[in-house]
Formats: C-alpha cells, sequence, structure tokens
C-alpha cells in the first residue's frame, strides 16, 4: 500500500507517500506502517523481531581473508540513549541477523556500538543466543580516524573509521594490536593478510574494491 512510514529512521524511504506495509505490535496488536528500509532497520537494531521476515543480506563492514573466505563480519550501530544491559541489545542484535540470515557465518562477529563499547564473538557455529566472548572500548582509537567532511552523516562516519580501524588492525599499524582480547580470542591472526569492505550486500567475494 501506499503511505508515510510511522518510524522514519535515518534510512527511511516513505517520509513522504511511498509503498509501505503493515505490522502489527504488541501488546493489543497495534498497527504499524512502516516501510522497506525502516522494517529492516528495526529487525537489524534488535528493536523489533518479526518472525519469518526477510531483511536485506547487507553488511556493514565484512573481512575476507587471504582465500577469500569471509573472516571477520562488523554490525554498526549507534548506542540508544536508554538500554539498561547493552550486552543483551548486542546478543538481540547477533541473534536476529542469524535468525534472519542477513549476514554470512564467519568465525569472527562484531557488534560495534558507537561510541561504545565492541562486543566479540569468537566461533562460527555457536548457538544464536551465545553470549559474547570479549568486550572491548576502542572508542579513542575511532574517534582519531574520524573523518572530517560534513558530507557525511553521523554513522557514515563511523562506519569510515571502523573500516580504517580494521584496515590497521589487517596491516598490524594500530595500538589495538596490543591488546590482549586479540590474542586470546585469535582476531589478529585470522585477519591477517585479508581485505576489508565497507557497506555491501553480502554475497562470495566481491568484485568492487575497497
Amino acid at each position: 500500500m501506499i503511505g508515510e512510514c510511522e518510524v522514519q529512521t535515518d534510512k527511511c524511504i516513505a517520509k513522504q507517500p511511498a509503498a509501505i506495509t503493515a505490522v502489527w505490535g504488541t501488546p493489543g496488536r497495534k498497527q504499524i506502517n512502516v516501510c522497506r528500509s525502516c522494517l529492516d532497520e528495526m529487525v537489524r537494531s534488535g528493536d523489533w523481531e518479526i518472525e519469518g521476515a526477510r531483511i536485506a543480506k547487507h553488511v556493514d563492514i565484512v573481512v575476507y581473508d587471504e582465500n577469500k573466505n569471509v573472516t571477520l563480519v562488523l554490525e554498526v550501530k549507534k548506542r540508544p540513549a536508554h538500554e539498561p544491559n547493552i550486552e543483551d541489545l548486542a546478543k538481540r542484535v547477533r541473534r536476529n541477523l542469524l535468525a534472519h540470515c542477513a549476514i554470512p557465518r564467519s568465525k569472527f562477529f562484531i557488534v560495534a556500538f558507537y561510541p561504545s563499547p565492541f562486543f566479540l564473538w569468537s566461533g562460527e557455529y555457536l548457538s544464536e543466543d551465545a553470549p559474547p566472548d570479549f568486550s572491548f572500548d576502542v572508542q579513542q582509537e575511532i574517534d582519531s580516524l574520524l573523518p572530517k567532511s560534513s558530507g557525511m552523516n553521523e554513522m557514515r562516519r563511523y562506519e569510515y573509521a571502523i573500516k580504517e580501524w580494521v584496515s590497521a588492525l589487517i596491516n598490524r599499524r594500530t595500538q589495538t594490536e596490543k591488546s590482549n582480547w586479540l590474542y586470546q580470542s585469535g582476531l589478529l591472526d585470522a585477519i591477517s593478510g585479508g581485505n576489508v569492505f565497507a557497506d555491501v550486500e553480502w554475497r562470495p567475494y566481491p568484485s568492487v574494491k575497497a
């Protein structure tokens, strides 16, 4: 149907009348009219859980190893102002993405909240409800990589900075490589010599340049 999206995230495509769909929230099965992009974003963010929903196979940041296998996937999220348990939210984000097959299975997965913290899972076949293996804060280093361009919104600037941070890890030119969690998880060795891409549709090794 055609109408205005009632959710209107930053990625909304129906702030003016456009194609929308209806979902029903709880309690009371309240109808919510939402565009496709906002529905996708609400599920990816962990705010909504919709059984059987199909969401875009989009990856914020992905690292392929030297054999062109997916090694690390990062999902970048703005930290909500009022979230009592940020680790539980990270778990919901991961569970939703895996349940809806929105990301590839990878040995390492990170939920990166802006401005902090980051949560890391290590293990390709962990259950969807598995807790993170590590949490860490690299805000100071990420902040130093933020581009000055005013032509990018806040989250795009942050995604760019995280991609640069991952690239620095791959090339071992960052202070983060001295962190204990990085060695204990095995992440540093796993991504060595790899290639990092940002904001791509999930597919086998992409032909686009990083």
